[in-house]
């Protein structure tokens, strides 16, 4: 068993000496290649040839090279066809590892990208110290400081690598830090360090095509904060990234070897040397642009356009075309058609290009399907490059090839886990309070991944939240469609909300995306049976039939459900799971500090939330009146009132309505402020009781988290509550006082509640695996 550890492990170690070999050199990229096939073949007992039909994507590199081996059949250059043959054997060798070999997880992939990183580190670090050495050298020769000691072939003469391929690697390298789970594995600090070292060694490494390639690469990373996250403290980070991104500019443009360099790109010299203040047009045309040269490829191409002139052929007829139009200087330096696509078109024809084109639309489909933004930065690195360069020249076939293979191999995600739809504090209401408790009993009792949208509030703390909230009905749908596709792995959605349209698009949706639907009902919230309307009756009715479970805090609401379609089968959980770690709160054992302890408090709490009446839902002047009576006064009785104010709107109103309040002489009733961020389980310490008056209730979950903590819960009788609450009649509220004196003088019996239970149940019906 050991030994079968250990060569997983040699495993891992060759595909990260695969990943790296080509940073260096074309000789480090071979034996890089050569190592992991080695290793491959020891674990030749391991191995799964029938995974072979499982990723149909990792075939499309043989047929490329399949188009590759015919087109040598009528090339122009037969020996320099066989190099060029074998010069492409990684794509036939790294499908074949990585179509046989049991996939890596998600810590052997970390690793291998981590030593991917490092290793462009390395090589950035390396070149810089090369060029100090080289210009303190200098230095003691009498010589000048000399930029071109630290740009482009001089920066890198250690490695002799060409600077677009190093773009290239480093490019790869800064997604991953930007993108990946990576960055969880290091620290802040050390992530910008390596971001900072590759940045520079980008700029002066002096691949024009990088750079663009690095904007759009932030422009996916900003478009991932903004549309995915969809975050308030980003606007932050955004803010920096755009300031840092214009600041590189200004520098970049203020460096004299990186400026000549883009200057030469629109057709002038300046030699920052001399200080020139006027740009000189360049002499030979052909030295500035390659429209020329690609004018001379597509000539070519227009002859043979189907399947071109064979492998091995571009050289022969390139430098024939070159004489021919008298471009003396394509003809010298031997160039190539420095465009991937139309070096393709040359050598293999249409037949030819459309096979890369299908590898990068399997790139894209992946990483676009996945949202995986490492895979979609790797299609913008070569989908790019290749509009100016001929990237399959030596170590970047290698590059392709691995990431194309490592990135198209991940092993597919098991549909498992739940997302979570509805409320999530702040503001704290009890519907968001209960998926806030939800999520924490999940994710510490089962396996199984869990996710939130959170449908009204705007979470900034929790990255792992998604915010669906958005004054625009169009914009919340569009938010929720996207959500669906791109949390695509969770087998079950519960849905907590009200809306008839969103339980319509979650059941639609789950017979394309492949997901079950649970609906729970914490109110008289199927308010869509009461309008005199088919077509919202059949939506209704479609969304509640085709939900896998339906779940009602209470029974009147099963009562209510029913009576308009008899036949559905409906559940009664209370949404209740304690949580006794919120029982501490700096702010409300501040409050209770400034109050007189000899007198017997009491906790209710209200909103400016109006019943369908169009009046109050909470009886905030009749709590003002109750705590104010002689007899109530009399027992040492008085009221904590926990306003809650999460809407802007809400302010001036709640100001009118706390004045006139408050224009009462010696008032009984102390008021607690609470911005929506206060759960009410931290006052339960101090208070005897908790009353609940509202006019309209679905159950009242606050009255559970009361009689779970040991204290009396009291409540208006307008709906079914909880099992042990004391109801009273809104109307005529004599019941009120003898509670609330019984609770004075401790002759409440206090019952504890715990719905796990049913929750556990309800999960391992869905086949969730305890921790």
């Amino acid at each position: 068993m050991k030994f079968i550890c250990s060569r997983r492990h040699l495993l891992v170690m060759g595909c990260s000496l695969a990943a790296i070999g080509y940073v260096f050199s074309i000789a480090t990229a071979s034996l890089g290649l050569m190592a992991f096939l080695l290793i491959w073949l020891l674990n030749i007992k391991n191995l799964n040839f029938s995974n072979f039909l499982n990723n149909k994507s990792l075939w499309i590199p043989a047929g490329f090279y399949l188009i590759m081996l015919m087109s040598l059949l009528y090339s122009l250059d037969y020996s320099q066809g066989v190099k060029i043959v074998i010069r492409y054997l990684s794509f036939v060798l790294l499908p074949i590892i990585f179509l046989t070999i049991k996939g890596f997880s998600d810590k052997e992939r970390s690793l291998i990208l981590k030593i991917f990183v490092f290793a462009v580190t390395f090589f950035h670090l390396s070149c810089f110290l090369n060029a100090i050495y080289r210009q303190v050298v200098f230095f003691w020769n009498g010589g000048v400081f000399n930029w071109y000691f630290f740009f482009r072939y001089d920066l890198l003469e250690i490695f002799e690598q060409h600077p677009t391929y190093v773009a290239m690697f480093t490019l790869m390298s800064i997604s991953i830090l930007l993108f990946s789970s990576l960055k969880q594995l290091l620290s802040k600090k050390y992530s910008f360090f390596l971001l900072l070292v590759q940045f520079v060694g980008l700029l002066f490494s002096g691949s024009r095509i990088g750079l663009l390639i690095l904007i759009v690469i932030i422009s996916l990373y900003v478009y991932r904060k903004v549309f995915v996250q969809l975050q308030k403290t980003n606007s932050k980070r955004i803010s920096i990234i755009l300031v840092s991104t214009f600041l590189m500019l200004f520098i970049v443009w203020n460096i004299p070897v990186i400026k000549e360099r883009i200057l030469f790109t629109i057709g002038y010299d300046y030699d920052y040397k001399f200080n020139k203040k006027k740009f000189v047009k360049n002499g030979a045309p052909e030295k500035h642009g390659r429209l020329l040269l690609w004018g001379d490829v597509i000539e070519l191409i227009k002859e043979k356009p189907i399947f071109g002139y064979g492998t091995g052929s571009n050289n022969i007829v390139l430098n024939k075309k070159y004489e021919e139009k008298g471009h003396r200087h394509f003809l010298n330096e031997n160039y190539n058609a420095h465009n991937t696509y139309l070096e393709l078109l040359i050598s293999g024809g249409f037949f030819h290009l459309s096979i890369f084109l299908l590898m990068l639309l399997s790139i894209v489909f992946k990483g676009w399907r996945k949202k995986d933004f490492v895979t979609l930065s790797f299609f913008c690195v070569i989908s790019i490059t290749a509009l100016t360069e001929t990237i399959f020249r030596s170590q970047g076939i290698i590059f392709f090839t691995f990431f194309y293979c490592f990135l198209l191999s991940k092993p597919k995600i098991k549909r498992e886990g739940v997302l979570l739809v509805g409320p999530y504090p702040p503001p704290i209401g009890g519907i968001s309070l209960f998926i806030k408790k939800l999520n924490s009993f999940l994710s510490s009792t089962f396996n199984e991944e869990v996710n939130i949208v959170n449908e009204f509030g705007n979470n900034t703390e929790n990255s792992s939240v998604y915010n669906l909230s958005s004054s625009s009905k169009l914009l919340y749908f569009f938010r929720l469609l996207y959500y669906l596709f791109f949390l695509n792995t969770n087998k079950y959605v519960f849905y907590h909300g009200v809306h008839g349209i969103t339980r319509f698009i979650l059941v639609f949706l789950s017979k394309i995306l492949n997901y079950e639907v649970v609906f729970q009902f914490h109110g008289k919230s199927v308010v869509q049976f009461h309008e005199k309307n088919k077509l919202t009756n059949k939506i209704s009715s479609f969304s509640l039939k085709g939900a896998r479970k339906l779940i009602a805090v209470n029974n009147d609401i099963i009562n209510e459900l029913k009576v308009y379609i008899p036949s559905l089968e409906v559940s009664n959980i209370p949404a209740y799971l304690p949580d006794h770690k919120m029982i501490l709160n700096p702010d409300v054992d501040g409050f209770f500090k400034g109050l007189d302890n000899r007198k017997k408090y009491f906790l209710s709490y209200a909103t400016l939330d109006k019943a369908n009446n169009g009046e109050y839902n909470y009886g905030i002047n009749d709590l003002f009146d109750f705590f104010d009576k002689n007899k109530i006064r009399d027992n040492g009785c008085c009221l904590i009132l926990v306003l809650i104010l999460y809407k802007k709107e809400h302010v001036k109103e709640y100001e009118e309505k706390l004045s006139v309040l408050f224009k009462r002489e010696n008032s009984n009733v102390e008021v607690f402020i609470n911005h929506g961020n206060t759960p009410l389980v931290p006052f339960f310490r101090y208070v005897e009781g908790y009353i609940r008056w509202t006019y309209e209730d679905g159950l009242g979950v606050s009255l559970i988290e009361a009689l779970d903590y040991g204290i009396s819960a009291i409540a208006t009788n307008v709906c079914e509550r909880p099992k042990g609450v004391k109801t009273f009649d809104i109307i005529n509220p004599i019941e009120l006082e003898k509670y609330v004196l019984l609770s004075s003088n401790k002759k409440v019996i206090h019952r504890r509640i715990d719905y796990q239970k049913e929750y556990i149940n309800l999960f391992t019906d869905f086949g969730f695996t305890f921790i």
